[in-house]
């Protein structure tokens, strides 16, 4: 009575889907009321041009153009926030955007579900021994199940609560899309079907363009179609000329990464193997990084998951730290073992290649940060595959054991049946596994989401589980600061974090925002003075690329000086000279430079010092002599020296020139040149 029932929900696709998005949405749930952090902000909230509040084309154009992380400048994540602004009335209703992303990855996971269906038979060698899974109504179950292992583990988490990493999701579901066509197109080519080919090329290069719009790592479709193509299909089936097409078919598609490579180098040539750590030592640490991601999949421990990984050594040689040469050695181990088995054990060739190929991009040459979670977004699809297929053999070869102890027992008791049949009872078992595994991975990921539910909570746990990240200290020194307007229990963090990471500058600005001036001195007196120097802090700012931490600690650092904060209008010193030390250096883009800029010039105006930014306002003229605001700036504190003749002549070889500006900065253009007027008659009074 039950088995009938169970047999037909096993057999439907649409009801496991729904039921596993059930879970997965149950398993989130606790994160999607929390805060946008980190890069959310430098990417969301404080990108003005994400703010739109219609949906007019000029909007949605301004939203489409708003990030400019990489040559492509991910047009579709940016878009999408650009909605989610518009839809939720702002930015604190964070719900919407992390719906959003839970939306995304449910689709992921509709995606996933498909090509494990597709790609089920050809983990077998041999269908004759394999009939329990390799038949189309009995793959549908264990099709399931890799896919919702791969939707609800853990590691998932910062793809769908980090709501910037809507451009890993959204690219991840464009790849698994891809790969889908392309094995449905591979099917009808061993079948001898019309347009098998152009079904391949479609989802080769449709899922390539189509993840490129979200980030670049969708370049690596090409690729995962390859570890595809060579580890579980067979060519032995196919005919010469089908055999001569596909040739020629890989022979074009994979000028698709290279391609991309190859512009990706000469757009960014300082991209590649540039930056600290240094290329050896980059690549010496991801040959351990990527063992960690490996066992943060097997074990599901989330205390040693988090946003942060910043505290993880560097592999300075071959055998410092000393696990860096076991884990080569480890590398080239599974590698000799996957070459060798590849015909008996295809699955575990197809894991192991299709999980370094995914991580060939951002763990590898490119200067980025060595460890993040969601760079297994899609990597860690191959090990939920491996993981399925190893509790299935096992099924089968429990319902087999069965099956031989009833047929000896009773060829010794010469009954001809038991009560219970084996097959049963090994299928009770591996159910028992499965919902158990199922039960871990909800648990871990329920628990990580709880985390999330507030930034304090948030933060707190990625520094109890990393006490030595100094990002992770760092952040919850803001929390003291900026969220509880506690200072005093700020510095220790802020302090922490400049010792794990001295050459971190935004780290050193916020300590020495937070420490009085009057011990900055003191500590001078007594050479004590390092990490909280303004001194030493404005000679990093001038002689080093400035992180989006530096970024960040300035910009709100000179804000704070600029609105004349009680807590920072004793820095205005220390502050003015951070910022001359921004504009004078060499590491910063002119957009970036203009901003700061600006800034120093508004402090200075802020506090009466009308011959420094007099100083300051002639310096970025050089720089940018067309900017028609700067020329009204020029005007400005010409006008607060009282030069008001100068100040005329500022403005009006300014109308001359024709410079270009906004139509805010004409019309005050404007309105200032007739105050000058009305000035310069009272002043001859």
């Amino acid at each position: 009575m039950i088995s009938r029932p169970l047999s037909l929900l096993s057999r439907s696709p649409l009801i496991l889907w729904s039921f596993g998005a059930l879970l997965v949405i149950a398993a989130y749930w606790p994160g999607l009321h929390g805060p946008l952090v980190f890069d959310d902000q430098l990417n969301i909230t404080e990108n003005r041009a994400v703010a739109i509040h219609d949906l007019s084309y000029s909007s949605l154009k301004k939203a489409l153009l708003s990030n400019n992380s990489g040559p492509l400048k991910r047009i579709l994540p940016a878009l999408s926030f650009g909605i989610n602004h518009y839809q939720a009335g702002g930015f604190k209703n964070t719900l919407v955007f992390k719906v959003t992303n839970l939306v995304i990855h449910l689709i992921s996971f509709a995606l996933a579900f498909w090509l494990a269906y597709l790609l089920w038979p050809k983990l077998f060698t041999s269908t004759a021994d394999t009939s329990f899974s390799t038949t189309q109504k009995n793959r549908i179950l264990p099709a399931f199940l890799v896919a919702l292992v791969w939707a609800l583990h853990p590691i998932q988490l910062t793809s769908v609560t980090y709501v910037v990493q809507r451009m890993t999701s959204m690219s991840g579901a464009s790849v698994l899309l891809g790969l889908c066509l392309f094995v449905v197109g591979r099917y009808r080519l061993e079948q001898n079907k019309s347009a098998a080919l152009a079904l391949m090329a479609l989802g080769i290069v449709g899922g390539t363009l189509l993840g490129l719009m979200s980030k670049e790592n969708a370049a690596l479709l090409t690729l995962y179609a390859g570890v595809i193509e060579y580890t579980l299909f067979k060519r032995h089936g196919l005919n010469a000329d089908q055999r001569k097409r596909l040739n020629i078919f890989y022979s074009l598609v994979l000028l698709v990464p290279v391609i991309f490579g190859l512009f990706y180098v000469f757009v960014y040539p300082g991209m590649v193997a540039g930056g600290q750590p240094t290329l050896n030592e980059r690549l010496l640490t991801e040959a351990r990084v990527l063992w960690l991601y490996l066992y943060m999949f097997w074990v599901p421990d989330i205390t040693v998951m988090g946003l942060f990984h910043d505290d993880i050594l560097v592999s300075t040689d071959w055998i410092t730290p000393v696990t860096t040469l076991s884990a080569i050695f480890g590398w080239l181990g599974v590698l000799l073992l996957a070459f060798i088995g590849r015909r008996k054990i295809p699955v575990f060739t197809f894991a192991l290649a299709w999980y370094l190929v995914g991580h060939s991009m951002e763990s590898s040459v490119l200067p980025l940060k060595l460890i993040f979670e969601h760079r297994n977004y899609v990597p860690s699809f191959a090990m939920a595959l491996l993981l399925g297929y190893g509790l299935f053999i096992v099924a089968e070869k429990s319902i087999t054991v069965a099956r031989s102890i009833v047929i000896r027992s009773q060829k010794s008791s010469g009954n001809k049946a038991l009560p219970i049949g084996p097959d049963y009872q090994a299928s009770v078992l591996t159910a028992l596994v499965g919902v158990l595994t199922l039960s871990v991975l909800f648990d871990a990921t329920y628990t990580r989401a709880q985390y999330w539910s507030s930034e304090a909570g948030f933060i707190a746990s990625a520094v109890r589980n990393h006490p030595y990240s100094p990002s992770s200290q760092y952040l919850y020194g803001e929390v003291m600061y900026k969220r509880f307007k506690n200072p005093v229990k700020a510095y220790p963090y802020y302090f922490r974090a400049g010792q794990l990471e001295p050459s971190e500058v935004g780290f050193l600005i916020s300590l020495s925002m937070v420490t009085p001036v009057s011990v900055i001195e003191e500590l001078r007196k007594s050479t004590l003075l390092k990490m909280n120097d303004p001194d030493h802090i404005a000679d990093l700012l001038r002689t080093k690329k400035i992180s989006a931490w530096g970024m960040r600690a300035l910009d709100v650092a000179s804000r704070c000086v600029k609105a004349q904060h009680s807590s920072c209008r004793e820095h205005q010193n220390d502050v003015s000279k951070w910022l001359n030390a921004v504009v004078d250096g060499a590491n910063m883009d002119l957009m970036r430079r203009r901003y700061f800029f600006n800034l120093l010039f508004d402090i200075e105006m802020r506090y009466r010092l009308f011959g420094q930014a007099l100083l300051t306002i002639k310096k970025a003229i050089a720089q940018y002599p067309d900017n028609l605001r700067m020329r009204l700036m020029h005007a400005d504190v010409l006008t607060a020296l009282k030069r008001y003749k100068q100040a005329q002549e500022v403005v009006n070889n300014a109308k001359k020139a024709k410079l270009k500006g906004s139509k805010k900065v004409q019309d005050a253009l404007d309105k200032f040149q007739a105050a000058l007027i009305i000035k310069i008659k009272n002043n001859k009074k």
